[in-house]
């Protein structure tokens, strides 16, 4: 969570009411708030000045940089992150694999280190999901003659374009700087 958004919280006010305090645009406390924006030192001191605190807690942590060239290049890490976890149509835990590769090899940036454990969660609780169904799916219909059961194979290709589906969803979201997964429980 971003400096500002803690501390316009804690002072339980909404963007529309700092914007209206400070003078400064909804927009402009939305891309500070996202990490797309440092802010000017003029809207610094003006959103401090109007949050009755120091310029300076506001000002981002040296070892958490979330400017916006960090952001940038930790998007696209992230979008890699996302299509890595295609590879479920190839074989299974591909989509845990390669994403877990990637956020580990990058996890020092911010942006992959949030959203990314966005995305292996969504993934974890996919895969979860898909051997729970092929478990009891197995126990069901048996082992067959030494192959496994039709039922098996056809809840792993439901599970596929579910998987392409939100993955497909994600992008497009991370895209337009969208939340992504909000509705997914946080594993990591």
């Amino acid at each position: 969570m971003s400096k500002l958004r803690e501390i316009r919280k804690q002072q339980s006010l909404t963007q529309e009411e700092l914007s209206e305090v400070s003078g400064v645009s909804i927009r402009t406390i939305q891309r500070i708030e996202k990490g797309l924006s440092a802010g000017s030192p003029h809207t610094i001191k003006t959103l401090a000045k109007a949050l009755e605190i120091q310029n300076i807690d506001l000002l981002p942590d040296p070892d958490n940089d979330t400017s916006e060239s960090t952001y940038k290049s930790g998007i696209g890490k992230v979008m890699l992150m996302n299509l890595s976890s295609l590879m479920l149509a190839v074989f299974p835990l591909g989509n845990i694999i390669f994403p877990s590769i990637i956020f580990f090899l990058n996890r020092k940036n911010s942006t992959v280190n949030k959203l990314g454990r966005k995305i292996l969660s969504f993934q974890i609780l996919l895969t979860m999901f898909l051997f729970l169904t092929l478990i009891v799916t197995g126990m069901v219909f048996g082992r067959g003659f030494g192959i496994i059961p039709a039922p098996v194979v056809y809840t792993y290709w439901i599970v596929v374009p579910v998987n392409i589906l939100f993955t497909t969803l994600t992008a497009i979201n991370l895209g337009k700087e969208n939340e992504i997964l909000e509705y997914v429980p946080r594993l990591l």
